[in-house]
């Protein structure tokens, strides 16, 4: 996918543009937007490219007629009601890095003797992060503290899914339909920029580097994947038990 004559890219780089966003302060939501506009039907997209500028914010509003919904409210979100920069999401990184490294913490302190694990999934691998991004984990933790949560309380933009399946098979199959999805090791966790080193790499599986946190196309080709949410996504409540 050519990252200079995609229809996609280039309606979001005119939507970045008519909203009043600077190009060099706004890659990664740029970057965003394109991947979210790939999710509508492309002759939509392709009737976006034909509007005029004055006309492009209200050819926005086909968005909901022509692919998943919750893709048309994040796309207005993210255009309209809350765009971010670069620093901005650079920023949010590191504070959820710091609100992770707590939970996940507590977990262990929580879970004695048990093999805790945890499994990274959501817009962080999929190199879709922005400013209203929350980190979402899965959790297999020991069942005596998973039972003991306040579900309405703590790391609400830290989101855990705690797994109490007594069978490995059980749980690797639930797991894995979460894809894509990444173990990693508490120590893993507590290490410095943890999540600004996850983004980066998920960023460079799509063709950019993360340089002093902008994004720059290593090479023309960009690599967007039409999304699908995850089956076993489809009926639960993050920071609630999969029994």
């Amino acid at each position: 996918m050519n990252i200079a004559k995609t229809a996609p890219w280039t309606v979001a780089g005119r939507l970045l543009q008519v909203a009043g966003r600077q190009p060099d302060r706004h890659t990664i939501l740029q970057e965003n937007v394109a991947t979210l506009l790939t999710q509508f039907k492309p002759e939509f997209v392709d009737s976006l490219q034909a509007l005029p500028d004055e006309k492009l914010m209200d050819g926005l509003n086909g968005s909901y007629a022509n692919g998943p919904l919750h893709m048309a409210l994040k796309l207005s979100r993210d255009i309209r009601q809350k765009p971010y920069t670069d620093e901005q999401v650079m920023a949010r990184l590191e504070r959820l890095d710091a609100e992770l490294k707590t939970a996940s913490a507590e977990v262990i302190a929580g879970s004695p003797g048990f093999p805790c694990k945890f499994y990274v999934c959501g817009s962080l691998l999929k190199g879709r992060f922005g400013g209203e991004s929350d980190i979402d984990l899965l959790c297999a933790a020991g069942a005596d503290w998973i039972k003991a949560q306040p579900w309405d309380a703590g790391h609400r933009d830290v989101s855990f899914q705690y797994i109490d399946m007594p069978e490995q098979e059980d749980r690797d199959k639930f797991v894995q339909a979460f894809a894509p999805v990444r173990e990693v090791s508490a120590a893993d966790i507590q290490k410095p920029g943890f999540l600004a080193s996850l983004y980066a790499e998920s960023v460079e599986h799509k063709g950019y580097t993360l340089d002093e946190g902008h994004l720059k196309a290593q090479s023309p080709t960009i690599v967007r994947e039409v999304e699908t949410p995850p089956e076993a996504a489809r009926h639960i409540m993050w920071s609630l038990p999969m029994v």
